[in-house]
């Protein structure tokens, strides 16, 4: 639900410009990757860090700058705080300003897609938020990873073990996922 006309806009139009962060052992440490071109993500904005601005917005990346699928403006004054999440579902997510609490629910894994996330940004437990002179809103997408952890033990008087594999039979594809 986008409820951008309850406030008075500007000329300009909301951009991002959203990186991917860093993954152990997947890209140099502080080389974060761009967001793919063509791909889509969505968006909450506040107003003065507690008035919705637009609810998921979808938003999709071009050229490496990303803007709404239908064009979202800024406000004449004031400032404003983003949280989203990618890829673009369109339901089942919300942001709370006041816990500081992003939540997808519902959300299935494909195994083609990593489930990410971005949150406002904080200085001193803060938010900072931006506003009309901002060129293009600065996004860094964490990933939402599982953790899979794998306790093996061996029987006292045990003294050459060799383990051959381990092998996960079942895996949960949708589930919950929140943040703050």
């Amino acid at each position: 639900v986008d409820v951008v006309d309850r406030i008075d806009v500007s000329e300009g139009e909301i951009c991002m410009s959203p990186v991917l962060s860093d993954m152990a052992g997947t890209r140099a440490e502080g080389t974060p990757s761009s967001y793919p071109d063509g791909k889509s993500f969505g968006a909450f904005a506040y107003y003065n860090h507690n008035q919705p601005y637009f609810e998921n917005h979808k938003f999709t990346s071009e050229d490496g700058v990303c803007a709404g699928d239908d064009p979202v403006y800024w406000p004449l004054d004031g400032s404003l705080i983003f949280a989203g999440y990618s890829p673009y579902e369109g339901a089942n997510t919300a942001f709370n300003p006041v816990t500081k609490t992003l939540t997808i629910n519902d959300y299935t894994v494909d195994r083609t897609t990593d489930l990410m996330y971005f949150l406002p940004e904080l200085s001193d437990g803060n938010y900072v938020g931006y506003d009309k002179s901002t060129a293009s809103v600065p996004v860094k997408f964490y990933h939402a990873l599982s953790c899979v952890s794998i306790n093996v033990a061996v029987k006292s008087g045990d003294e050459n073990v060799k383990l051959k594999s381990i092998t996960l039979k079942d895996v949960y594809t949708q589930g919950n996922f929140t943040v703050n």
